[in-house]
């Protein structure tokens, strides 16, 4: 719960974030809304690869969000840069860990979170697959 958009919903004070699997939806809303709160943090998380069809060479890991119900799924991505990103394939378990830097990206049409990814591996899918708000 924010008392003002100052605050973060999680503590950044360490300079790393390990994003609790049932959090990943409010994290990536944060990130999106925010992305200066977390520039310069390192995080550790796990998504499926995702590889974007529309922009060459962006990798955009992320989980599957349920607002309501089924027929209102959305996929919730952050733009990876790093090596060896290319070899997961779509939709393969993998938990990454990462430093999130502020700047412009086509993908997100200006500024957002971009993250450069220094260690991935593959991972077990989470116990709740899907997020839900």
């Amino acid at each position: 719960d924010y008392v003002t958009e100052d605050m973060a919903p999680f503590d950044l004070s360490s300079g790393h974030l390990d994003v609790p699997d049932n959090d990943y939806g409010i994290w990536y809303v944060d990130m999106m809304d925010n992305p200066q709160h977390y520039d310069g943090i390192t995080v550790r998380y796990k998504a499926l690869m995702c590889h974007s069809k529309k922009f060459k060479g962006v990798h955009c890991p992320g989980r599957f969000a349920m607002v309501c119900c089924d027929k209102d799924m959305q996929f919730l991505a952050l733009v990876c840069r790093g090596e060896g990103l290319e070899q997961y394939k779509d939709k393969q378990w993998v938990k990454i860990h990462a430093t999130v830097k502020k700047e412009a990206c086509d993908a997100y049409q200006g500024e957002g979170p971009v993250l450069y990814v220094e260690r991935i591996t593959t991972t077990s899918k989470p116990a709740q697959e899907v997020v839900s708000f």
